[in-house]
């Protein structure tokens, strides 16, 4: 327990941290780049509004789920006989 809790410590004390720099900071960049854009204020705002999922896409994956659930076989119970999958019956050597 007292290594778990050590490790646990270690990550909240060294796992590295990423934050956006500053709007300025970007505008920089974007300029010395030689884009003639503007930086966002929040760097993730394209992505959380410019992005819009496939309503279509969504609906095929969301049905395929559904089949593969309502299709697929039961769990095998383990035994000395179960087979694994993709595996011959061939013995080596014989």
């Amino acid at each position: 327990m007292a290594a778990h809790l050590a490790r646990i410590e270690a990550v909240k004390t060294y796992r590295a941290r990423v934050e956006p720099e500053e709007q300025q900071v970007r505008q920089d960049v974007l300029a010395f780049v030689g884009l003639d854009v503007t930086a966002p204020v929040d760097p993730l705002e394209p992505v959380k509004t410019m992005i819009r999922l496939d309503p279509a896409r969504v609906e095929a994956r969301r049905l395929a789920v559904a089949w593969y659930r309502d299709n697929r076989e039961a769990p095998l119970v383990p035994s000395y006989q179960t087979k694994p999958p993709a595996t011959s019956w061939a013995v080596a050597g014989g």
